[in-house]
C-alpha cells in the first residue's frame, strides 16, 4: 500500500531540472506488515455490525458519532446482506443526525443528505418518514450556483415544497429521492430538458456547467449513471439506450473494476468501487451487465480486507462507504450479494510505526500574522510548525521574517513559513462549473531565484481561471516540485473531490492535501464532507485556522484542532517528509465541552497516537 503522495524538498527543484518524490507507505521494512485473513459474507457482516455504537446507530471507525452520513449506507449494506438491524427503532431516531445540521452552520441542507435521508427511510421499511414531506408533490427549479462556496437549500423552499437544484448531481439526487419516498416531481419535463441538453450523442452524459461545456472528454460514469436514475425516477426512456449501454460498458478496465471515463488518461480515471457501483447499478436499469461480469465480480471481491470490510480500491483502508458501494454494486450484478461475496483469503499490506523512532510534533496552517507576540503565544500552544495566512483579512501585516528571527534568536524549535490563501486564483471544473476558494499552498522560505519565477508565473497562471486540467498541470506541479502542499477549502462536490484529489496521488497534477479540520468557523471539515475521509493515509489530512484576524482572536480554534507530524525534526523537511509518508494525524476537539475528539489519518498512525497522549495532548 503506498501513501501515494509526491512532495518536492525545499531547495531541490530548479528550472530544467524538477525532482519529485514518490515515496512508499514506509521508509523501510519495520515500517510495514502482511495482514491475510479468510473472509466472506460474515466477515463482512462482522466488520458493518461493529460500527454499531451505543444508541443502537452507526458511525464511522474510531469515533463516537452516529451521523446520518454513515448510517444510512451501514444500514443499506447489512439489509443487502440479509442481516437484521440489532435495534431497528434506536437506529433510525438516532441515525439521521448531522454536524452540519446544528444550530449557526452555514449550510444545514444538501442535496445528498435529503436523498439519505428518503433511503434510509425506505431500507428501514418506513417509506415517508424523512421529516420534508418527500412523499408529496415537489417542485424542481433550477438555480445557478454561480461558483458560491455552498449552494443554499433555503428552509422557505423546503416548506413551499421547491427542489432548487444546481447541477446534474443535485436533480438526480431530488429526483430520486422524491420518488424513493413515494413522492412526485411536478414538472418532470424540467428534469428532461436538463439532462437531455447535457447528453452527448455517443450517449454519456457531462455533468456540465451550461449547454457550451458538453464536451466528449468530460463524461463522467456517475454522471451518466446519475442522469440514467433521474430519467428513471421521472418515468421517462432514456435516449439513446443502447449507446449509454456501450459507453458505460466501456468505462470498465482490464481489472474488471470501472473508470471514470473510457479513455481519459488523466491518473484519476483509475478502477474505483463507486464508480464500478455506478456503473453496475445504472446498466442494471437497462437489464444490462458490464462488457466482463465475471472480472468485475472477481475485481469487487479483490476489495475484501482481512477486516471483512471492502476498500475503495485494491490494498487501501476498509470503510463503511466502500463496504456498501462494494456490497451494492454485488447486489445489482449478482442479484444475491451475500452470495457473491466469496470465502478467500485477504491479504494486504499495514503500516507499522516503530516505537521510539519518530517525535510527535504539532502543526497548523493558514494561522495569523504577527511578531515576537504571535511567537510566544504560539510556544504556549505547543506549535511547532505554522504555516502562517500572512495575508489574513481583518490583521496588520507583519514581515514573516519578524517572527521567524524571533523564534530563531529564542531557540524555539518553530517553523514559520508562509501559507496564504490565494483569494485571486479561480478554475473551472471538469464540465465548465466555476470556482474560487481553490489556492492554499506552502511558500518554502529563501527560495532561489529561478524558483521565485517559477512560483511567479504559477500565481499568474492560477489567477486566469483555467480549466482544471490546464490548472493542475500550470499552477500545481510546479508549486508542489517547490517544496509545498497544495490543497483547496472546498471541491464544491463529491465526484471533483474524485477528480482532483485522485489527479494528485502518486504526485499527479491534482491536490496533494485534504482539509480535516477547518478554523473558519471551528469545524470537523469530514463530518460537513464525508467523502473526504475516503483519502486518509492517501493524502495528509491538514488543520486549518482559515484565520481572519489576531492569534488572540483565533485562539478557539487553535485550541480545539492541530495537525500531528511523526518526524524526525520539526522542520519543513521534517514535517514534509511526514506528509509524504502518510505519518500525519489531524485532531480536533468537538462539542460544546471539547471532549468529543476526532482522528484523521492512517489507521496504525492514528492508533499509535491515541496510545501516547502524553506526548502529545495540548490541553489539560
Amino acid at each position: 500500500m503506498k501513501a501515494n503522495i509526491c512532495i518536492g524538498l525545499c531547495g531541490l527543484v530548479f528550472l530544467g531540472s524538477p525532482v519529485a518524490f514518490c515515496a512508499a507507505a514506509a521508509d523501510t521494512k519495520d515500517e510495514r506488515q502482511r495482514l491475510t485473513a479468510e473472509v466472506d459474507a460474515a466477515a463482512a457482516v462482522n466488520y458493518l455490525l461493529s460500527h454499531e455504537r451505543t444508541n443502537g446507530a452507526f458511525g464511522p471507525a474510531g469515533h463516537a458519532h452516529t451521523d446520518l452520513a454513515w448510517n444510512y449506507p451501514a444500514v443499506h449494506a447489512l439489509r443487502l446482506l440479509q442481516q437484521p438491524i440489532p435495534r431497528p427503532e434506536e437506529c433510525f431516531r438516532n441515525g439521521r443526525g448531522a454536524l452540519y445540521k446544528q444550530p449557526g452552520t452555514h449550510n444545514p441542507n444538501s442535496a445528498w443528505d435529503i436523498y439519505q435521508r428518503a433511503q434510509l427511510a425506505v431500507v428501514m421499511d418506513r417509506r415517508g418518514d424523512d421529516g420534508l414531506g418527500l412523499r408529496n408533490a415537489w417542485t424542481v427549479r433550477y438555480q445557478d450556483r454561480k461558483a458560491e462556496f455552498y449552494f443554499q437549500i433555503s428552509a422557505a423552499m423546503l416548506k413551499e415544497r421547491v427542489a432548487p437544484f444546481c447541477d446534474l448531481p443535485t436533480l438526480a439526487y431530488w429526483a430520486e429521492a422524491i420518488t424513493v419516498a413515494g413522492g412526485r416531481i411536478a414538472n418532470p419535463g424540467i428534469v428532461r430538458e436538463f439532462l437531455l441538453a447535457r447528453q452527448l450523442p455517443g450517449g454519456a452524459f457531462v455533468d456540465a456547467y451550461d449547454v457550451t461545456n458538453v464536451v466528449a472528454g468530460d463524461a463522467h460514469v456517475v454522471a451518466t449513471a446519475q442522469a440514467v436514475f433521474a430519467l428513471r425516477a421521472v418515468g421517462g426512456e432514456v435516449p439513446r439506450a443502447p449507446a449509454v449501454i456501450a459507453w458505460i460498458q466501456s468505462c470498465q478496465q482490464p481489472s474488471g473494476g470501472f473508470g471514470w471515463h473510457p479513455t481519459s488518461a488523466a491518473p484519476s480515471n483509475q478502477p474505483d468501487v463507486w464508480y464500478t457501483w455506478a456503473a453496475v447499478r445504472a446498466l442494471a436499469q437497462f437489464g444490462a451487465k458490464p462488457a466482463n461480469p465475471d472480472a468485475c465480480l472477481d475485481w469487487l471481491n479483490s476489495l475484501q480486507n482481512p477486516d471483512g470490510g471492502f476498500a475503495d480500491r485494491p490494498g487501501w483502508n476498509s470503510r463503511l462507504y466502500s463496504t456498501y458501494y462494494a456490497v451494492h454494486a454485488l447486489q445489482a450484478l449478482t442479484g444475491d450479494a451475500r452470495g457473491a461475496i466469496r470465502l478467500k483469503q485477504a491479504s494486504v499490506w499495514r503500516r507499522v510505526v516503530p516505537e521510539g523512532r519518530y517525535a510527535i510534533f504539532h502543526a497548523y496552517l493558514k494561522t495569523p500574522p504577527g511578531g515576537p507576540e504571535m511567537v510566544e503565544a504560539a510556544r504556549r500552544l505547543r506549535l511547532h510548525f505554522l504555516g502562517i495566512k500572512d495575508n489574513s483579512p481583518g490583521t496588520q501585516p507583519v514581515s514573516l521574517s519578524v517572527a521567524r528571527s524571533y523564534a530563531s534568536e529564542k531557540g524555539y524549535p518553530l517553523e514559520i513559513i508562509s501559507c496564504p490563501e490565494q483569494y485571486g486564483h479561480k478554475l473551472t471544473w471538469r464540465g465548465g462549473h466555476p470556482a474560487n476558494h481553490v489556492a492554499n499552498y506552502l511558500i518554502p522560505p529563501e527560495l532561489a531565484p529561478e524558483a521565485q519565477a517559477v512560483l511567479a508565473a504559477a500565481d499568474r497562471n492560477g489567477r486566469k481561471g483555467l480549466p482544471w486540467g490546464e490548472y493542475g498541470a500550470q499552477v500545481i506541479v510546479p508549486i508542489v516540485g517547490l517544496g509545498s502542499l497544495f490543497y483547496p477549502e472546498h471541491e464544491y462536490e463529491m465526484k471533483n473531490a474524485y477528480l482532483v484529489y485522485d489527479d494528485g496521488l502518486a504526485g499527479g497534477p491534482g491536490y496533494n492535501a485534504v482539509i480535516g479540520a477547518l478554523g473558519h468557523p471551528v469545524w470537523d471539515w469530514v463530518r460537513f464532507f464525508p467523502y473526504r475521509e475516503r483519502w486518509q493515509g492517501q493524502l495528509p489530512m491538514v488543520a486549518d485556522a482559515d484565520a481572519h484576524g489576531d492569534i488572540e482572536k483565533w485562539r478557539e480554534p487553535m485550541e480545539r484542532q492541530r495537525m500531528l507530524y511523526l518526524a524526525m525534526r520539526h522542520d519543513l523537511a521534517g514535517f514534509l517528509d511526514a506528509c509524504r509518508q502518510g505519518r500525519t494525524v489531524c485532531v480536533i476537539r468537538g462539542g460544546p465541552d471539547k471532549a468529543e475528539l476526532a482522528f484523521y489519518g492512517d489507521p496504525a498512525v492514528v492508533e499509535y497516537v491515541k496510545q501516547r497522549p502524553q506526548e502529545w495532548q495540548w490541553w489539560k
